[in-house]
């Protein structure tokens, strides 16, 4: 298509797309469609990554600055679709793989891996972006403007940048949700939200570990420096939103013994808080935008799934422009149509109780959905939902 691109666009050095690109356009079934991807994070840089393996033409544009040096655990059909991309192996050397889960209260270990599956991976979030930028920012151009709306213009959408700028697409993908024309959704409810590294001098756990109440719980998980803990918490517990290490040692710290110790021994200067909303977007595809990663599902503190769900996003979604019906709009609703089907099979897979029975506090709405979540992640321990791993990405 053509257009003028806006200012600030960085090409990629001149060169060849890469073997597989050049292969799926020399058998006619690639598009030279120019997509824009909205956002900042892994989840748009792996949908930047598959459009441009799919012989189409991502240019990736900024989204808000969020800092994020949490935690991503990476399910076993991520590393699956990232090993497509060349980031399997880097990801891996530099993550932690999660062998095992403990379970404080009741003390309760998990440890043998059955046959033919692998364990979740565990990485900073901001060395996860350091890693796919480096392995793949080279393949597509991008700006460091910010998209300020997007409008449909009857062939495809028009993008409408920070200082004013106007330049038309075929299509966009964004992660966030407030891009989505009337996609925001209901929120049925929020939970709240607390992350650290574990303080030096006070023994850290050396494997995955979780901890339940009925309204809240903690999560560790051992990264290729320190350890990162959650602490989420939702109804009457969320209420107060204490924010110090003393009052959050008061709420958790009958959680577990370590996870108290930890607390008060915390520099509340380096404590982040934030209040996730549960609800689930309102559509993934609307006017030539379709949702991806954040957009297009909710994410909550500890599920381990939202990472993995997000690269589906891109892959499902550079290989319904490319391979597609031939209108760019049906192609999105194929796109929106085949996660949809992926997301309701998840979400029948997580109304099975067995998910939650492994935990005796009976966690209550959503942390029992958080609970069933990790059930899921931790599948090599647990041997469940076979169906939602096998033959990744062909079924997707």
């Amino acid at each position: 298509m053509s257009g003028t691109v806006p200012s600030g666009l960085q090409t990629p050095p001149a060169r060849e797309r890469s073997a597989t690109s050049r292969d799926l356009l020399a058998d006619g079934s690639g598009r030279d469609r120019q997509t824009l991807v909205v956002g900042g994070g892994p989840a748009a840089l792996a949908t930047a990554g598959f459009l441009d393996q799919a012989g189409l033409d991502p240019v990736l544009a900024r989204g808000p600055d969020t800092p994020d040096r949490g935690a991503v655990i990476l399910w076993q059909p991520g590393l699956v679709l990232l090993e497509r991309l060349g980031l399997r192996r880097p990801v891996e050397t530099l993550g932690t793989p999660l062998t095992a889960l403990r379970c404080a209260e009741p003390t309760c270990s998990w440890t043998e891996r059955l046959p033919g599956r692998e364990p979740p991976v565990a990485i900073r979030s901001d060395h996860l972006e350091a890693v796919m930028r480096r392995h793949v920012a080279d393949r597509f151009r991008s700006t460091d403007r910010a998209v300020a709306s997007v409008r449909p213009n009857g062939t495809g959408v028009v993008a409408t940048f920070e200082d004013g700028v106007e330049e038309p697409f075929d299509a966009v993908a964004t992660t966030q949700r407030a891009v989505v024309p009337d996609g925001e959704g209901a929120c049925s409810q929020s939970v709240c939200w607390w992350s650290f590294d574990w303080p030096e001098g006070v023994p850290a756990p050396g494997v995955a570990t979780e901890a339940w109440g009925t309204d809240a719980a903690a999560f560790t998980v051992p990264l290729e420096e320190s350890v990162r803990a959650d602490l989420v918490a939702t109804g009457g517990a969320a209420a107060a939103r204490p924010l110090s290490p003393d009052a959050l040692c008061e709420q958790f710290g009958s959680l577990a013994a370590p996870l108290g110790d930890a607390l008060a021994a915390l520099d509340g200067t380096t404590l982040q808080y934030r209040q996730t909303a549960c609800g689930v977007p309102g559509a993934l595809c609307v006017d030539g935008v379709a949702a991806v990663g954040p957009a297009a599902h909710a994410s909550v503190p500890g599920g381990c799934l939202s990472a993995t769900l997000a690269v589906e996003d891109g892959w499902v979604l550079a290989d319904a422009l490319a391979y597609g019906p031939e209108p760019v709009a049906d192609a999105l609703a194929a796109y929106a149509d085949r996660r949809r089907r992926r997301l309701v099979d998840v979400s029948s897979a997580l109304r099975d109780d067995a998910l939650v029975e492994r935990v005796s506090t009976d966690p209550q709405p959503p942390l029992d959905g958080v609970c069933a979540r990790r059930t899921l992640a931790f599948g090599h321990l647990f041997g469940v939902a076979e169906g939602l791993v096998r033959d990744v990405p062909e079924q997707l």
